[in-house]
């Protein structure tokens, strides 16, 4: 009984945590498609996107508001 108390606030966060994910991507996805669209109007066209990752030493440089 003690093991279910302990695992359920663990279980509640990560489902938490794994619905907010789920909902960032659908953004993310509806964001690109659009963004494919106006690119695909004005001559580009997109192959992939990609995330870019960011070091620590341009994070560090920029100023902080």
């Amino acid at each position: 009984m003690s093991a279910t108390l302990v695992l359920m606030p663990v279980a509640i966060v990560g489902g938490a945590i794994g619905m907010a994910k789920i909902k960032r991507h659908k953004k993310e996805v509806a964001i690109q498609h659009i963004m494919a669209g106006c690119l695909r109007e004005r001559g580009y066209d997109v192959a992939s996107w990609e995330k870019i990752r960011r070091s620590k030493s341009v994070e560090q440089s920029q100023p902080s508001e």
